[in-house]
């Protein structure tokens, strides 16, 4: 399970930066994104996946928390969903809003992936 843990990590901090940079070209230069925002979606997908994952590992463990397990399923729940509603927002301005969410909603979920790596070795390093 640990290597579990640690490969998840490195897949969730790999991918976190390439849909940033994905979203950042999606939003700011693409004129056509077309398959690019497809691209976007399915890493997307496998970012809350494994923050999901990473969430229920540290869970699992005997100090984990079960705080810290919620608040990723709830910040992977309202990534997509949020993203999703930037195709229904009509005015420039209140895209802007939403886009600027979503960003808070990923960073969030980076920083809550982070932290159940950490909470996570440091569990298994308490119980050896």
């Amino acid at each position: 399970m640990q290597s579990a843990v640690r490969g998840g990590g490195m897949a969730l901090r790999l991918l976190w930066l390439i849909n940033i940079a994905l979203g950042i070209y999606i939003a700011y230069i693409a004129i056509n994104p077309g398959g690019w925002t497809l691209a976007h979606m399915a890493t997307g997908i496998l970012i809350v996946a494994l923050l999901w994952f990473l969430g229920v590992a540290q869970g699992l463990t005997k100090t984990g928390s079960l705080g810290l397990t919620i608040a990723t399923f709830l910040v992977g729940l309202a990534l997509p969903i949020v993203g999703m509603s930037q195709l229904a927002v009509k005015s420039a301005a209140a895209l802007y809003g939403v886009q600027g969410l979503h960003v808070v909603l990923a960073i969030a979920a980076i920083a809550l992936g982070e932290i159940s790596v950490a909470r996570y070795r440091k569990a298994v390093a308490l119980a050896k």
